[in-house]
């Protein structure tokens, strides 16, 4: 997880101290790119990260914002279950949309996995 720019761009930088998150802005755009904790096992750790320490990573006043990374979670229950509403909810107050277009492209997944019964 990282955020690259060419030298000579100023940027201001925040660091999360378990390295799991980092913001820079960028010409007035606040980029922040994230790495959530994964597996079932790991929701409890998945939801303090998107409650307590993601929050820190985000503007305080509005101002546009990309935020990219892997959440390790989905925000739709028709994607797959179970998804993590404290993360769409985090998405909606910031106003934020998903840029992969529907719309445009097949239904699709960088990652599944299946449970036999």
């Amino acid at each position: 997880m990282a955020i690259l720019v060419k030298d000579g761009i100023f940027t201001k930088n925040i660091r999360l101290p378990s390295g799991r998150g980092i913001a820079a802005t960028i010409n007035g755009i606040w980029y922040v790119n994230v790495y959530a904790p994964s597996g079932t096992e790991r929701k409890n750790e998945r939801e303090e990260f998107f409650n307590r320490h993601l929050p820190t990573l985000l503007p305080t006043t509005p101002v546009e914002v990309v935020l990219a990374g892997d959440f390790n979670s989905i925000i739709d229950s028709r994607d797959m279950t179970p998804h993590s509403t404290t993360l769409r909810r985090l998405i909606s107050t910031l106003n934020l949309r998903d840029v992969w277009d529907i719309a445009t492209a097949p239904r699709g997944f960088t990652h599944s996995t299946f449970h036999a019964a």
